[in-house]
């Protein structure tokens, strides 16, 4: 019994680093995949960004848009951006939604 309360303790007490690794990784991919074009803050004001028509993913416009849309973008691509389902898998698509969503307040 003490064991299993043991086991239990310490499964719970690595559950918020396991998630804040999720959010590292998130943001670490962000920074070797997305920021060339949408820039660190998101805003797409990097010479590549303005090139390609990137997206500003502060914006409104796209953080207005549903989760599945932005999953299908981050997934499939759309325009220019490449498809980054089959790099990021399921857990790290959705991690990157997570991320691009934290940078509506984004200044």
């Amino acid at each position: 019994m003490r064991k299993q309360a043991f086991v239990l303790a310490l499964v719970f007490s690595l559950a918020p680093v396991a998630l804040a690794q999720t959010k590292v990784d998130a943001k670490q991919k962000y920074q070797q995949m997305c920021a060339i074009c949408h820039g660190g803050n998101g805003k797409s004001q990097t010479p590549m960004g303005k090139n390609v028509g990137a997206a500003d993913l502060t914006a409104a416009k796209t953080q207005s848009m549903s989760d599945a849309d932005l999953t299908t973008v981050i997934e499939k691509g759309k325009g220019k951006m490449p498809a980054y389902g089959n790099v990021l898998g399921k857990d790290g698509t959705a991690a990157m939604l997570k991320y691009v969503r934290a940078m509506k307040t984004a200044k």
